[in-house]
């Protein structure tokens, strides 16, 4: 779910852990991954695609600097779809995108819990 690499890569920035950098970047994530997976939800009954791609253009970044990587994926093929002006793709894929930004969410709440 989370790549073990990428949680290592940030630990690096904050050896022994004493600025909490890991911690505040998992926080950060974890209130703009749940913020963003509620603006494409409320933009989906109306398939407000720019709406959807812009939150997925922000989760592809920061998916992907978290470890993240099968959910930045799929971020990053929902915008390229919106972008080169196919629309939004198939309800499947856009099902299976919220199911794993939710996994996601959960994984980086527990790596958060004391």
């Amino acid at each position: 779910m989370i790549d073990a690499a990428a949680i290592e890569r940030l630990r690096e920035l904050d050896p022994g852990g004493q600025q909490g950098v890991l911690q505040r970047v998992l926080h950060a994530y974890q209130v703009s991954l749940g913020r963003h997976l509620d603006e494409m939800a409320a933009a989906l009954p109306a398939r407000d695609s720019d709406r959807m791609a812009r939150s997925a253009h922000t989760l592809k970044s920061s998916s992907a600097a978290i470890g993240a990587l099968d959910f930045s994926q799929r971020c990053a093929d929902l915008e390229h779809c919106v972008r080169t002006g196919h629309g939004l793709p198939p309800e499947s894929e856009l099902q299976a995108l919220f199911d794993e930004g939710r996994r996601v969410l959960t994984a980086v709440e527990a790596m958060l819990a004391p």
